[in-house]
């Protein structure tokens, strides 16, 4: 049986956000500064499909339901935040991918570090050995009363 809920592409994007009027606000501004503002997103988690297709970042239909691996880092005023989403292609029969996100008051370099342990780690828990890594990171030292910064990995079908 055909699988409707596969998907055939994928994105990465990552944006930021401040407000002075709530986090909610500043998530939205980062949304909308990633690119993905206008869609209904849904919260996934971290596999790759066999053959799925990075692309460069595309504009999707405002309300479409878009499922997302996301990570997201708030913050207040003074504070410096980040957020990476990283995936790793393994060297595997199967040839799927696995993601990992990564949200903290960190700098970019100990995401990129803590998202790399992850990928690792996911790829020895399935005795697989990873072919290739890609990481993309978003920091915000924040001079609004709130910030948001994401990092997104967007599926396509």
């Amino acid at each position: 049986m055909k699988n409707k809920f596969l998907p055939k592409k994928f994105f990465i994007t990552t944006g930021k956000g401040q407000s002075d009027t709530s986090e909610m606000n500043a998530f939205d501004n980062a949304l909308i500064k990633a690119g993905i503002g206008q869609c209904n997103l849904v919260k996934v988690s971290s596999i790759l499909p066999k053959n799925c297709e990075e692309i460069p970042p595309v504009k999707i239909e405002p309300g479409t339901i878009t499922f997302v691996v996301l990570s997201r880092s708030n913050g207040k005023k003074g504070e410096k935040i980040s957020a990476g989403i990283g995936y790793a292609i393994m060297k595997n029969e199967q040839g799927y991918g696995i993601v990992a996100e990564d949200c903290n008051n960190r700098s970019e370099e100990k995401a990129r570090e803590e998202i790399q342990k992850k990928l690792r780690e996911m790829a020895s828990s399935r005795k697989m050995e990873i072919e290739r890594i890609r990481i993309e990171t978003e920091t915000l030292e924040i001079d609004s009363e709130f910030g948001c910064v994401i990092a997104a990995l967007v599926y396509l079908f």
